[in-house]
């Protein structure tokens, strides 16, 4: 019976002292205090990887009590590196996501080379899709991406350029175009840096919106909509 009451608190020393082990932490919105799930933990010891988690539904995550720090990062927020001390994790959204660094320049030589690229790669998707089997092959997963748009200056050669030829445009400067892509891919223009010409406005709206090939953010295989991506225009002579 003695033997049987040590070996009992014996276990239940054992469970309370590896309760007092386990720290959670949370990460939350800073503006809505909402717990963000699915964001990446990275613990990091001795200036190297140690392990890593994700959040779960609510924010919460596990603390690794070996580490020296850990990072934290979503797609649809700033990333940022907390010490280990820190039980709740403030992240803030991004302003502003640029889709590509190379901006659209509208030069009739820049355009033409465009062009016979896009003419080109429709050739070399085509060849894909025979050899894989359809736009459904993957070589691996990616845990966290944010939203692409493939080739988008070949498609505004295509398609902007020549509109604006046709309705006779003219040239506007730089000009930075905001909009969301939604879960589905969709496009939806929300805004420009500057005031524009209702015409153009209304065209480049246009054109952007029919834009059917764009791939949404991803948070651990979660499709996301992310706001304020943006884009450069370049008009030069």
């Amino acid at each position: 019976m003695k033997r049987f009451l040590c070996f009992s608190m014996s276990f239940f020393l054992c469970i309370i002292l590896y309760a007092q082990e386990i720290k959670k932490g949370r990460v939350v919105d800073a503006e809505t205090g909402s717990g963000i799930k699915n964001a990446n933990i990275t613990f990091i010891k001795n200036s190297a990887v140690s392990g890593g988690t994700n959040t779960d539904s609510l924010g919460y995550f596990v603390i690794d009590n070996g580490c020296d720090f850990f990072k934290v990062s979503h797609v649809l927020y700033k990333n940022e590196r907390f010490t280990k001390g820190q039980d709740v994790i403030k992240l803030f959204k991004n302003n502003e996501r640029l889709i590509s660094p190379d901006p659209f320049v509208f030069n009739l030589d820049e355009i033409k080379n465009l062009i016979k690229k896009a003419e080109m790669i429709d050739s070399l998707k085509k060849i894909n899709s025979e050899i894989t089997g359809g736009d459904d092959f993957f070589a691996f997963a990616v845990i966290e991406s944010y939203p692409e748009i493939p080739n988008l200056n070949c498609f505004l050669a295509k398609n902007l350029f020549e509109t604006f030829v046709s309705a006779k445009i003219s040239p506007f400067g730089n000009l930075t175009v905001f909009f969301t892509v939604d879960v589905n891919g969709t496009v939806i223009v929300t805004s420009f840096d500057k005031e524009i010409d209702p015409d153009l406005k209304s065209l480049l709206t246009k054109v952007f919106n029919s834009i059917e090939f764009a791939k949404p953010a991803t948070q651990c295989g979660e499709k996301l909509e992310m706001k304020n991506c943006s884009y450069k225009l370049i008009y030069t002579n």
